[in-house]
C-alpha cells in the first residue's frame, strides 16, 4: 500500500501506525491530508478512533479500508466520521482515486 501511493504523482505517505495508540499519536505530529484506516487493529476498533483522530488533526479526512462487508460496520464508521468506506479488494486504481476524491472533500462508498 505504502508503495502503491507513493508511486502515485502528489501523494506522499506520511506516516504509518499498526495500532490505534500509534495513530492517534502519530497524527498531529505526520499532519496527514487523509488517513486509511483498517477497522481491526491489535488494540482495538477503528471505528471507535475515527472522531480522536479527527479531534487530533481537525480536517483530517479517513478513508476506511477493510475487509468487513458489513453494513452495521459501515453505518458505525460513518456515523464516527469517517469520510469513506472501500473494502480491500478494490482495484488499485480505483483506491487510488478513492483517496484523491476523499482528499478533496468527497465521499467515498462501497459498490453494490
Amino acid at each position: 500500500l505504502r508503495n502503491l501511493i507513493n508511486d502515485e504523482p502528489g501523494l506522499r505517505v506520511v506516516g504509518e501506525a499498526a495500532t490505534c495508540e500509534q495513530a492517534v499519536r502519530l497524527t498531529p505530529e505526520t499532519d496527514p491530508d487523509v488517513i486509511v484506516l483498517d477497522l481491526r487493529l491489535p488494540d482495538g476498533s477503528g471505528v471507535d478512533i475515527i472522531d480522536a483522530l479527527k479531534r487530533a488533526r481537525p480536517g483530517v479526512r479517513v478513508l476506511v479500508l477493510t475487509s468487513f462487508a458489513d453494513d452495521t460496520l459501515l453505518l458505525a464508521a460513518l456515523k464516527a466520521g469517517a469520510d469513506g468506506y472501500l473494502l480491500k479488494d478494490v482495484a488499485e486504481a480505483d483506491l487510488i482515486g478513492a483517496i484523491r476524491q476523499v482528499a478533496e472533500a468527497g465521499a467515498v462508498m462501497p459498490q453494490p
